[in-house]
């Protein structure tokens, strides 16, 4: 047996597998470094700087998850990311500055998009808005409304679901009041896993809207409007307003 055999290759072990975390610890010191060559960065500092990173992706991947269940969903979408650290309290004083992207579309989409509105100009009485879900603090970048109100609606089928809708409308209409708006628009109530029915959804919505400006002497709403997708919708609002000018 020859004893001049050479040594055994071991593996290289990466710095982050030898710190027993995921996240790439090698280019955690290289984001540190960039920029600030003055400073002394221990070799500490880039493992715990993953450690906590790898530690928030998981607490908000897990309550995403728990999100997404609630929903009935069997994906993570942007969304639930932004329910999952807005219902917690110490997550949501986190990303004070930080955007999530509902989704993502080409530079000509939009190009073409911001085209065709400025030359179109406005619509016959109503507008169709972009829609984009905001955690407090966030800025509503390349959103058209000044305010978003969020609001629960009831299941259709429910225990008092129209009287839960009317309040939820009501709600939202003092929500405006308070914040001194002119105007507020509301989406069709029956979209979604909610199922209301379009007559239904209409006559309460309606029967909520006259009954909170009856009971008001003086309001700073001059303008309600109507996000109406399809020309059955717009039927039944037409035919349910036309009962009210009756009445």
């Amino acid at each position: 047996m020859s004893g001049r055999s050479g040594k055994k290759k071991m593996s290289k072990l990466s710095r982050s597998s030898r710190a027993g975390v995921i996240f790439p610890v090698g280019r955690m010191m290289r984001y540190l470094k960039k920029g600030t060559y003055k400073y002394r960065i221990g070799v500490g500092a880039p493992v715990y700087m993953a450690a906590v990173i790898e530690y928030l992706a998981a607490e908000i991947l897990e309550l995403a998850g728990n999100a997404a269940r609630d929903n009935k969903k069997g994906r993570i979408a942007p969304r639930h990311i932004l329910l999952a650290v807005a219902n917690d309290e110490e997550l949501n004083q986190v990303p004070v500055y930080v955007s999530v992207r509902e989704n993502k579309q080409k530079d000509n989409e939009k190009e073409g998009a911001s085209n065709s509105t400025s030359e179109d100009g406005p619509g016959d009485g109503f507008t169709i808005l972009s829609s984009k879900s905001l955690v407090p603090g966030q800025k509503s970048s390349g959103l058209a409304a000044k305010f978003v109100i969020h609001c629960h609606i009831p299941q259709w089928g429910s225990d008092k679901c129209e009287e839960q809708l009317e309040e939820t409308i009501k709600n939202c209409l003092t929500a405006a009041e308070d914040k001194k708006l002119k105007s507020v628009a509301f989406p069709p109530f029956p979209s979604g896993r909610n199922c209301f029915p379009k007559q239904t959804a209409a006559q309460v919505t309606l029967r909520a809207i006259s009954t909170h400006f009856d009971g008001t002497s003086s309001s700073s709403l001059k303008n309600i409007y109507f996000l109406l997708f399809d020309s059955e919708s717009i039927g039944i609002y037409v035919q349910e307003m036309a009962k009210l000018d009756t009445k």
